[in-house]
């Protein structure tokens, strides 16, 4: 009796434990992280654009001087699901999607992709912002090019949803038609 009356009071203790940890406030992690550097940051009207994805998304806000690489280690301690880089026009080069596009394969250990992630540009602010406000997905009319790897559009990223399966010596290029914002 004193055994069975031992087992239920550690069980029920345990139980209590594990419940009252449970209750305590834990910040929960932003699933959404905006990058930017630091002068599409100050300038008022891209500065709009990054606050619209702030607003709608609940994310942080990371920024760097030169170069999307520099906010590597912030993000590997954020880790969150979902990032989206805005950049000015003259900022979104090639160079700059093969910078992002590499270093979010860097958050861990392994050479996939790590984060959901997307650029967002625009000829101007103005555009850049429609697009941030945008509270219709984006829908595809027709896939003309890649549609064997089947991209999930959403919102705010074209997804590929097995990249592992792509021969690493091929080029894909996936080609869409959409409706326009707002049409």
């Amino acid at each position: 009796m004193v055994r069975v009356l031992c087992r239920f009071l550690s069980v029920s203790l345990a139980i209590f434990v594990t419940f009252s940890s449970m209750s305590q406030a834990e910040t929960p992690k932003p699933s959404y992280a905006v990058v930017a550097s630091k002068a599409t940051h100050a300038d008022a009207e891209w500065r709009k654009v990054i606050d619209a994805l702030v607003e709608r998304h609940g994310a942080e806000i990371l920024l760097y001087d030169k170069t999307p690489a520099e906010s590597l280690e912030p993000l590997q301690k954020l880790f969150p699901r979902h990032v989206c880089f805005v950049a000015t026009p003259a900022e979104a080069s090639r160079e700059f999607v093969a910078t992002v596009h590499q270093f979010t394969r860097k958050l861990d250990d392994d050479p996939y992709t790590d984060v959901l992630w997307g650029i967002l540009t625009g000829f101007d602010a103005a555009g850049a912002l429609r697009i941030a406000q945008c509270a219709e997905p984006l829908s595809i009319e027709r896939v003309a090019a890649g549609a064997e790897l089947q991209p999930v559009i959403t919102d705010n990223f074209l997804l590929i949803p097995n990249p592992r399966t792509c021969d690493p010596e091929r080029v894909y290029r996936v080609v869409f038609r959409a409706k326009p914002i707002g049409g």
